[in-house]
C-alpha cells in the first residue's frame, strides 16, 4: 500500500488488520487441532486455550473485545485518511 498511497498512518493500521486477520486464523487451527485430538484427555490448560480461542472467533464487538476495537478502529482511521480516493461499501 505504501506505493501507492504513500500513507504512513495507513500502512500500520492495514498492519494491524492483516495482523488481526492471522489471529483468527491461528485461532482457527489451533481449535481444528484441539478438535483433532478429542481422543485424549483435556487437560485444564487446553481447555482455557479452547474458551479463549472462542472468545477470539465468536467477538461480541462489545467494549471488551480486543480484537473488535482493534479491527474496528483501524478501519475508521483508514476511512478518515483515505475518504478522499477510497470509499468502504
Amino acid at each position: 500500500m505504501r506505493a501507492v498511497i504513500d500513507d504512513k498512518l495507513v500502512d500500520n493500521e492495514v498492519e494491524i488488520l492483516l495482523q488481526s486477520r492471522n489471529t483468527v486464523a491461528i485461532a482457527i487451527q489451533e481449535l481444528v487441532d484441539l478438535i483433532d485430538n478429542k481422543s485424549r484427555e483435556i487437560s485444564k490448560e487446553d481447555q482455557q486455550l479452547r474458551i479463549r480461542l472462542r472468545r477470539e472467533l465468536n467477538g461480541t464487538f462489545s467494549k471488551t473485545d480486543k480484537l473488535a476495537i482493534k479491527v474496528t478502529n483501524a478501519v475508521n482511521s483508514i476511512q478518515e485518511r483515505l475518504g478522499k480516493f477510497a470509499k468502504l461499501e
